[in-house]
């Protein structure tokens, strides 16, 4: 879950959407490195990885490299970038409820020899004791909280909290960290030792993470124990850099720890723990040390997902006008080969694209939720060849709600004549990565066709915020054998055709299939 932001930043100011975005984007390009190092022991955490972490599609960002800081003649030189080595140096033990007279980072130290064959491989093992430690003499990371956002989804007898944290660099010196074993947890009451938690897969849910006066809890991978070729200058955190990752937390209402989830709706903020193992620069060691850092949370938005909205939909037909106290709506049942391609994206891994229509219900759920930001532009463009011309249409949705909304793709549908039922035999076709049809979406039985992919993106999209897209119409990139003019599905737009953004919120919680709301 992390990486990296922007240089000499002044940490009272509020972080820019670039930053995050930016940050936002390491982390997938450090998970692609971590799936080739893991190799086959990496099935065993996709199951857990859509529930654990999220991931984002912009390309890496590489930060300028840190000067190497000059040593005084009476100092001993201080190292160009600190690694695990350095930091286990400096080290000391921590008792809990003993507070130091200044700022101290705090950190854990693990033995690896602790932890059990099974799981010693590549993976987790929930709830490994380590011990308590305060590293070197003053702060080295620190926890933004009012740059943290919180967002809570509460389905049924499920709850969820969705969390982005951001860290910053608080020292002079880089740091070489390892964003694809960063544990992020959510504690009830942090100075108690603890009495009931649970963990699923780089997160954890408890009272405390305190198992005693010495010791607290984590959850360890051994890749972050190992120096590894592909841990390059992309993973070091240079001073003043902020760094970006997001944690998911789930529970039953049953559950014990349920009231940390609780809280974060009804009474006191929970205390968000972020824990970062730090790179070691030689041989694998039998120890691996973690930067420790938590603040209770600021605020917990409330949001929104597919499931909590379908389950108020009400039957939508052909033909009907649009509602002013309603949004248009379609629910849809994800294929288990979609599900795993898109369990894939979305924890960073790599997956082969794929596509398939599906059929869907159509809805009208409480609204509006999103609407349109601008209206829909038609751009041309020129090709590599002289004759051959693709068309961009560029469009833009606003969410007009007052949640938080949970989404996990965007596609737009162009339809040349959508008053009527497709003919039999008619399908819908990718043209570039738009899908289009020179007929219409609905069937003759009420239902909606839409194309379904395995490509996703998850993140949740706030109030009044906005999305702009622009969707290429590229001649002969088709998922069918139909030949689609272009020309004449553009200039449909200018009578009876329909461009429709279409954005799927995936069900909050865990299951085995998940359905998908698009909105039209």
């Amino acid at each position: 879950m992390v990486d990296a932001l922007t240089r000499g930043a002044d940490p009272a100011e509020p972080l820019s959407p670039d930053v995050v975005v930016r940050a936002r984007s390491r982390i997938a390009a450090a998970r692609r490195r971590r799936a080739s190092w893991w190799a086959g022991g990496s099935v065993a955490l996709l199951a857990i990885a859509a529930v654990a972490v999220g991931t984002w599609a912009a390309p890496p960002v590489v930060p300028a490299a840190a000067a190497t800081p000059t040593p005084s003649e009476t100092a001993d030189p201080l190292p160009a970038v600190l690694h695990a080595e350095d930091l286990m140096a400096m080290s000391e033990p921590r008792t809990r409820g003993v507070e130091p007279e200044g700022p101290r980072q705090a950190g854990l130290v693990c033995n690896l020899d602790d932890v059990p064959p099974e799981s010693a491989r590549p993976g987790a093992t929930a709830g490994t004791p380590c011990d308590a430690v305060w590293v070197g003499e003053d702060m080295l990371l620190r926890l933004e909280p009012e740059a943290t956002t919180a967002t809570t989804y509460v389905v049924g007898d499920a709850s969820q909290v969705r969390v982005m944290w951001v860290v910053r660099n608080a020292g002079s010196i880089p740091l070489q960290l390892d964003p694809a074993g960063a544990v992020a947890s959510l504690v009830a009451d942090p100075g108690s030792v603890a009495t009931s938690g649970s963990q699923s897969g780089l997160t954890q849910v408890a009272s405390s993470l305190w198992q005693d006066d010495h010791h607290r809890s984590t959850v360890l991978t051994r890749g972050a124990a190992t120096s590894d070729s592909s841990l390059d200058d992309s993973w070091i955190l240079q001073p003043g850099e902020y760094a970006s990752g997001e944690a998911t937390f789930i529970t039953e209402r049953d559950d014990p720890v349920s009231r940390v989830i609780d809280a974060a709706t009804r009474f006191t903020m929970p205390t968000l723990s972020v824990q970062i193992p730090v790179v070691p620069l030689g041989a694998p060691a039998g120890s691996m040390i973690l930067l420790e850092v938590e603040s209770q949370l600021v605020t917990v938005d409330p949001g929104t997902a597919g499931d909590t909205l379908a389950s108020m939909g009400v039957p939508r037909r052909l033909g009907e006008e649009p509602r002013a106290d309603a949004q248009a709506a379609l629910l849809c049942e994800i294929s288990d080969a979609l599900v795993e391609g898109r369990t894939l994206a979305i924890a960073g891994e790599f997956s082969s694209y794929s596509a398939e229509e599906s059929s869907c219900t159509p809805l009208w759920v409480p609204g509006p939720i999103f609407v349109d930001g601008g209206g829909l532009d038609v751009v041309g463009d020129e090709l590599a060849t002289p004759d051959a011309t693709s068309q961009r249409l560029v469009w833009t949705v606003e969410n007009r709600s007052t949640w938080t909304v949970l989404t996990e793709n965007f596609s737009l549908l162009v339809e040349a004549a959508p008053a009527s039922p497709r003919p039999d035999g008619d399908v819908l076709s990718r043209l570039g990565d738009t899908v289009v049809t020179e007929s219409s979406a609905w069937m003759a039985d009420g239902r909606r066709a839409v194309m379904l992919s395995s490509q996703a993106w998850r993140f949740g999209m706030e109030p009044g915020s906005m999305f702009g897209a622009e969707s290429t119409l590229f001649p002969g990139m088709l998922t069918s054998t139909d030949v689609v003019d272009v020309d004449e599905l553009v200039e449909s737009l200018n009578g009876d055709g329909a461009a429709t953004a279409l954005i799927e919120l995936p069900c909050s919680v865990h299951r085995p299939r998940c359905s998908s709301l698009r909105y039209p």
